[in-house]
């Protein structure tokens, strides 16, 4: 085999080319509304042809470091902005579409389990995928972490797999949301009214310009919460524990100390940066032919998993007398997230479903991870 251009023992370099990967990645969904060229999608790409190509190792110490470390760090900068209480006072109808279509999803991950055959992987992968569909990347790579899904190749081939889904779903519900004779099976859509597009429009408090003091207070924050996690699993001696705990605490206190987060949205940014880097380093390590070997039978079972999320969300929409537009933002606030799902009711001309789309996304990073525990905890054999 071609040694890697660069060494494993090469850490600062891996750094450097991991940190301006992330910048590039972060500019491209800035610019571009293209879900094919998205940041999520290129962030599978990259590391795996860059190793496939000998250009960076498939493993390094650095790679075991981001995953044990970053990751659990960036969690509770992530949820540090949650606002439980407007997501359950302002998202009425979105909310319980939102709620069945999680529900949905763990019932469809149960059903498509005997689907999977990774030889070995199979609850990791259904635990992942559940929390990816409840939540989004936030939550794939803490459940991901949590039931030891370490294989680069058999994670690469999940989030691939994933990630071809995605634009799949969207397509599918835009088509079938210009169709009257579906639309009409459901209730009239609820006259559109004036309201706030974003979270922060919402009686935000005043946001604080960066400073290098911001910065040290959300790091000792989250660096505090991540300990007390860390200590209470090794007490509870539950492997999935420090996940539960942290994302619980990180919820605690943003709700007590509400402007912390709130009034420092960057928290999120820096949250997710860290992300970026972990995904990185995880995908380098993935060999194409296994991710090729892996990806059709989590493909199929992503595609029942949805199939069951859309009916239970459905049936909700019909017994609760409600739009197929609430149906679509509360499915896609679960599958794809709060940014999607805000950005669908945009471009629909839904704008009071803007708004709600984004808090029923945000309450998914609360609940996908103990939705993913649960269900790769109740699959391992």
């Amino acid at each position: 085999m071609t040694p890697p251009l660069i060494n494993a023992d090469q850490t600062y370099l891996l750094l450097a080319l991991f940190s301006a990967i992330a910048a590039a990645l972060f500019y491209i969904d800035k610019v571009t509304k293209n879900p094919f060229l998205s940041g999520s999608v290129l962030l599978f790409v990259i590391p795996p042809v860059l190793s496939n190509l000998s250009i960076i190792p498939f493993t390094a110490p650095l790679y075991d470091t981001l995953w044990t470390y970053a990751l659990m760090l960036g969690l509770p900068l992530v949820l540090l902005s949650a606002n439980l209480k407007a997501i359950l006072t302002r998202t009425g109808a979105v909310l319980i579409t939102f709620l069945f279509a999680s529900a949905g999803v763990v019932a469809g991950a149960f059903a498509a389990f005997p689907i999977l055959d990774t030889g070995g992987g199979d609850a990791a992968v259904a635990g992942t995928l559940t929390a990816s569909y409840i939540g989004g990347a936030v939550n794939f790579g803490a459940v991901a972490q949590a039931l030891e899904l370490d294989n680069g190749s058999l994670l690469a081939a999940t989030l691939a797999a994933d990630n071809l889904f995605g634009p799949i779903l969207i397509a599918v519900l835009s088509v079938l949301s210009g169709i009257a004779i579906v639309t009409r099976r459901f209730a009239l859509q609820t006259e559109d009214r004036d309201e706030p597009a974003t979270v922060e429009a919402m009686s935000a408090p005043e946001k604080v310009e960066a400073t290098a003091a911001d910065f040290a207070l959300l790091m000792a924050i989250s660096f505090s919460i991540l300990a007390v996690g860390v200590l209470v699993g090794e007490v509870l001696d539950i492997g999935s524990a420090p996940i539960l705990v942290v994302t619980v605490l990180s919820i605690l206190f943003a709700q007590v100390f509400p402007n912390v987060g709130r009034r420092r949205p960057y928290a999120f940014d820096i949250g997710m940066f860290l992300f970026y880097l972990v995904f990185l380093s995880a995908f380098a390590g993935a060999q194409l032919e296994a991710v090729i070997a892996y990806g059709p039978k989590i493909f199929l079972f992503i595609v029942v998993l949805a199939t069951v999320q859309l009916v239970f969300a459905a049936v909700a929409a019909k017994v609760f007398k409600l739009s197929f537009s609430d149906l679509t933002i509360g499915v896609l606030a679960a599958a794809m997230g709060p940014t999607i799902a805000a950005a669908f009711a945009s471009s629909k001309g839904w704008r009071h479903l803007v708004a709600p789309g984004l808090l029923a996304g945000l309450l998914g990073y609360v609940l996908g991870n103990f939705a993913g525990l649960f269900v790769g905890e109740m699959l391992t054999p």
